[in-house]
């Protein structure tokens, strides 16, 4: 019976940590939000140019790629137009 009350009573022992101490967190100003924001835009811009300039490249070649499967269908002749009538001037 006393071991019980003493096995109640005893408390299991938690190790206590001491954790250094940060340094303190550098404030953010107006400034420093405008100039992220800033930064932020200016990528995303370059990002949808050089995204528009691809696309627009690709759009290109195609266009000219057609041309060429085109006209590689018609004959390559040059007309001179050698025996137009006569004009009329007086």
């Amino acid at each position: 019976m006393i071991a019980l009350a003493l096995a109640l009573f005893q408390r299991s022992v938690t190790p206590v940590t001491a954790l250094p101490k940060a340094a303190p967190a550098k404030e953010i100003g107006p400034a420093d939000v405008l100039l992220g924001s800033v930064g932020l835009i200016g990528a995303l811009v370059l990002l949808a140019l050089v995204a528009g300039l691809a696309v627009g490249g690709l759009f290109i070649l195609r266009r000219r790629a057609e041309e060429r499967r085109a006209s590689a269908d018609e004959p390559e002749a040059t007309q001179l137009k050698l025996s137009e009538p006569p004009s009329r001037t007086g």
